[in-house]
């Protein structure tokens, strides 16, 4: 197993430490910088938006992801993107239920 440096563990410490809203702080960091690179080369928003479930579903370029909790999906397949999704929103309902 290899041993993450210092700069790494302190970033992944500081995804975990965000709890539920990590995922969503990274979300909108990436796609505000997305968007800010558009803008400084004169090029058009970048950001396709979509939903599945209630659920925001962003693309830019060939990549798709989505806040789910703390964790934030990517993936280049819309195809794993929604059974990742679905699957985490069933046990979220399940969990709910007891």
């Amino acid at each position: 197993m290899r041993r993450l440096r210092s700069a790494d563990a302190r970033g992944r410490r500081a995804v975990a430490d965000g709890g539920r809203v990590a995922g969503q702080k990274a979300r909108d960091a990436i796609i505000e910088l997305a968007r800010a690179d558009a803008k400084a080369k004169g090029h058009a928003d970048p950001v396709k938006t979509d939903e599945l479930r209630g659920v925001a579903i962003y693309q830019i370029a060939n990549a798709e992801f989505a806040a789910m909790g703390k964790w934030l999906l990517v993936t280049n397949k819309r195809l794993l993107l929604a059974m990742v999704l679905e699957n985490y929103l069933g046990k979220r309902h399940v969990a709910r239920r007891r």
